[in-house]
């Protein structure tokens, strides 16, 4: 009986290092799955941080872009204001030219009633003339500048947009 006694003892014992090796078994199983977990969530925590860089970075560019919009916009209306100043100027000569019919550059100078007054309407009818295609010029130049001003506004805005879809997508 001592003998099945240890023959027991040794059943037990193997059976102890089998379950043992099991046990084994499964931790080293869970310590890889643990392993692979950590190193998954490590990935989606540099992904996340990636993403959240360029949502900082989007909303930079929105920022500096809704600046530059506002800017733009400023510039618009500073322009439109001078165009109205160089209306009225335009309308003031107009009406000065109308007032004086059909008088032409020619017949003011040679109504001049000496050589002193000659030079004097001379240069007068020069300047009005220089005057008059300066105003025109200006008037030109702000109407494309007022152009070009509408044109940055309208893709600045589509820029917003687009950054602002961007930037909810990534969200």
């Amino acid at each position: 009986s001592v003998f099945a006694s240890t023959e027991n003892l040794e059943k037990d014992l193997e059976s102890n290092k089998k379950s043992r090796g099991e046990v084994q078994e499964k931790l080293d199983a869970n310590s890889a799955s643990i392993e692979e977990l950590d190193a998954e969530i490590s990935k989606l925590n540099a992904q996340i941080k990636e993403a959240e860089d360029e949502i900082a970075s989007i909303q930079s560019d929105i920022e500096k872009t809704e600046e530059e919009l506002e800017k733009v916009i400023a510039e618009l209306d500073e322009a439109v204001k001078e165009k109205e100043e160089y209306k009225v100027v335009l309308d003031e000569r107009l009406r000065v030219m109308y007032m004086y019919g059909d008088t032409s550059p020619l017949e003011i100078v040679f109504s001049a009633e000496d050589f002193g007054d000659l030079i004097s309407k001379i240069d007068m009818v020069k300047v009005v003339t220089e005057y008059d295609q300066e105003i025109f010029a200006e008037l030109e130049a702000i109407e494309k500048e007022i152009e070009a001003k509408k044109e940055d506004i309208e893709v600045k805005k589509s820029n917003l947009v687009e950054m602002k879809a961007d930037a909810e997508s990534k969200k």
